[in-house]
C-alpha cells in the first residue's frame, strides 16, 4: 500500500506541480514537501493522508471540484497546510493543520469557494473563520456561509444551494469507480462462466448428475448476474453524467426589501430576500426578517402555519423551514429567515401572515429588482 500524502484522480484531468515539474495524475501520485494540484473542467481529485494502518494519526484531506487549484505543504508524510487558491474544495484539516485562502484562515472542516480576485465564501462549518489581514473572526454553524474579502467579513447567511450540491456530489463520486468496476464484472463474466462449466462438467461426471440440467441452471444464474452487473454499471454511468453536468457556478442573488408589516403585536421588518437555484424548476427564497415585539405580552407565532407566499396566479407556497424565533417575551427582538421554495419564473409575490381561518396581513414583494449575490 502506498503511504504518505496522495493525490488521486477521481475523474477527468488532474495535474500536480512539484519540484518545478508538472505531471498529469492518471491514477494517483505521492506528494512531496510542496505541491500544487489543479483540476480541469468536469474533473475531480482527492488529496489525502494515507498513513500505515497502525499509525493512529488524525488525517487531513481536500476534495477538489472542477477548475480548482490548491497548494499542499507536506511534512513527514502528512499534510501540514492546505491553501485553496481558486475554485471550490471541501477540506478536512486534522488538529494542528491550517487551511488558507488568499483572504481567510481557519482549521477543521468546511466547504470553500475562492473567486479569481481572492474573495472567499466559507460554508457548512462550526469553526472560527479569520480574515487574514484584519484578524476579525466569525463563527459559523452548519448550513451557514460567510463571504470574506481582503478587508471585510460579511454577514452570516443561509448556505447557498451550490454548497448542498457539492455535498451531494461528494457522496456520489463513487459512481465514476462503480461504472468501470461493474462493467468489468459484466465483461469478464462470460469467461468466468466458461471456466466454471469445465469444472461443473467434471463434477457431474464423477457424481453421475445430469450435466445439461446443471449447465442450464448455471447459465440462467449467470445471465441474471450479468444483467445485474450491467444494470449497476448503467446506473453509475447515469449518475456520473449528472455529476459532469452539475453547475456549481450559479451564485444566489440578493434582493433588498426594507418593508415592514404589523402582525399579532409584532413588527416584522422584511430586510431582504436571497434567491437561490434549487432545481431546474424551483428556486429557494431565504426571507430575512427582523421581528420586534411591540405588545409587551408573550407572543407565539408558528411560521409554517401562519406565513406563506402567493404568486400572481394565486398559487400558495408554504414555509419549508425557518430559523426565526416562535416565542417572543416582553419586548424581545429576533432575527431569522423563512425558507420558501417557489417557481423559478415567478417574480412578484404577496407575503401573507395569518392562520387560514383568521384575518390576514399582506405585503407585496417585487423580486425582479435584484443586486449581485455572492
Amino acid at each position: 500500500m502506498q503511504t504518505g500524502t496522495i493525490a488521486r484522480c477521481i475523474h477527468g484531468e488532474v495535474f500536480v506541480k512539484q519540484e518545478a515539474s508538472e505531471k498529469r495524475v492518471v491514477d494517483s501520485l505521492k506528494l512531496k514537501e510542496k505541491a500544487e494540484v489543479k483540476t480541469g473542467p468536469e474533473s475531480y481529485a482527492i488529496i489525502s493522508d494515507n498513513p500505515a494502518p497502525d499509525s493512529g494519526k488524525s488525517l487531513s484531506s481536500a476534495l477538489l471540484f472542477p477548475k480548482s487549484r490548491v497548494t499542499i505543504l507536506v511534512k513527514r508524510g502528512y499534510i501540514k497546510e492546505i491553501e485553496v487558491l481558486h475554485g471550490q474544495a471541501m477540506v478536512s484539516a486534522a488538529p494542528g493543520v491550517k487551511v488558507f485562502t488568499p483572504v481567510v484562515e481557519f482549521t477543521g472542516a468546511s466547504s470553500v469557494e475562492v473567486s479569481s480576485d481572492g474573495k472567499t465564501t466559507v460554508a457548512n462549518t462550526r469553526e472560527t473563520i479569520y480574515n487574514r489581514k484584519t484578524r476579525r473572526a466569525v463563527i459559523l454553524d452548519v448550513n451557514q456561509q460567510v463571504l470574506i474579502t481582503e478587508d471585510t467579513v460579511g454577514e452570516i447567511e443561509p448556505m447557498d444551494q451550490r454548497f448542498y450540491q457539492m455535498e451531494k456530489i461528494r457522496l456520489n463520486l463513487g459512481a465514476f469507480y462503480g461504472s468501470q468496476m461493474y462493467q468489468q464484472v459484466a465483461d469478464k463474466s462470460d469467461a468466468l462462466m466458461d471456466a466454471y462449466l469445465v469444472g461443473l462438467k467434471s463434477l457431474a461426471e464423477k457424481t453421475g448428475q445430469d450435466f445439461e440440467k446443471l449447465k442450464e441452471q448455471a447459465i440462467q444464474e449467470h445471465q441474471r448476474y450479468k444483467q445485474w452487473a450491467q444494470s449497476e454499471a448503467e446506473k453509475c454511468r447515469e449518475e456520473s453524467e449528472k455529476i459532469k453536468k452539475s453547475d456549481l457556478s450559479t451564485a444566489s442573488t440578493m434582493i433588498p426589501i426594507e418593508k415592514s408589516v404589523h402582525y399579532q403585536g409584532l413588527e416584522l421588518k422584511i430586510v431582504s430576500v436571497k434567491r437561490d437555484s434549487k432545481s431546474v424548476d424551483t428556486d429557494l427564497l431565504s426571507v430575512k426578517i427582523e421581528a420586534t415585539n411591540e405588545s409587551g405580552k408573550q407572543i407565539y407565532v408558528f411560521w409554517n402555519e401562519e406565513a406563506r407566499l402567493i404568486n400572481e396566479k394565486g398559487e400558495n407556497f408554504p414555509i419549508d423551514d425557518y430559523t426565526l424565533e416562535i416565542s417572543f417575551m416582553g419586548v424581545a427582538q429576533a432575527k431569522g429567515y423563512l425558507f420558501i421554495p417557489v417557481n423559478k419564473q415567478d417574480k412578484k409575490f404577496t407575503l401573507q401572515f395569518g392562520k387560514k381561518s383568521l384575518p390576514k396581513v399582506d405585503l407585496e414583494l417585487d423580486l425582479s429588482k435584484t443586486k449581485g449575490g455572492d
